[in-house]
């Protein structure tokens, strides 16, 4: 029996090393002003051609951020927070820039069909309609990204989830080994 809590005492700390992470859609939705303050682009344009999990974007009106070329990469499959675009639909978009250049956007944050009054947003700065000679407003920062998001956090949890198992077993059979005794 020894044998068998230090051999789990050695391996389950590895275990953080191969785990993945489980992937379901499960939002916890902030108010649509809370969530234009934290998008790194929020703008109304008319959905174009999607070609798998990129749809381009006619921008109408960016109420924040730049929006260059207005194609947004999101996920399609709803368990995985996905949506779909209907080409020459009209759509409030929240996107957030990944490496700077390329525009996510998924089913937890309010991307919507249809428009959103930008009194609704309340953000500061002034919308403009994008042109060819036109030069976006500077955009604002935030980055969005919190510690319960960050990959800090989940190495964190990972390892304090392996723990858990061999100390309530050491546990257990020192419980266990008294009641005997």
């Amino acid at each position: 029996m020894r044998r068998i809590v230090v051999l789990s005492l050695l391996l389950l700390p590895l275990i953080p090393l191969t785990a993945r992470p489980a992937w379901a859609c499960s939002c916890a939705r902030l108010s649509i002003q809370e969530e234009a303050k934290v998008a790194d682009a929020v703008f109304l344009g008319v959905a174009g051609p999607t070609e798998g999990n990129h749809t381009t974007f006619r921008p109408l009106i960016v109420y924040k951020g730049h929006v260059s070329d207005g194609t947004i990469a999101h996920e399609t499959n709803e368990a995985f927070c996905g949506l779909t675009f209907e080409e020459g639909k009209t759509y409030t978009v929240f996107a957030n820039t990944v490496g700077g250049e390329l525009e996510t956007t998924n089913l937890c944050i309010r991307t919507q069909k249809g428009v959103v009054p930008p009194t609704e947003l309340r953000l500061t700065g002034h919308p403009f309609v994008p042109d060819a000679g036109s030069a976006p407003p500077t955009p604002a920062s935030s980055s969005g990204e919190s510690f319960f998001s960050g990959p800090l956090f989940w190495i964190l949890f990972r390892f304090a989830a392996a723990l858990a198992v061999p100390v309530y077993l050491l546990i257990w059979t020192r419980v266990r080994n008294r009641r005997k005794a």
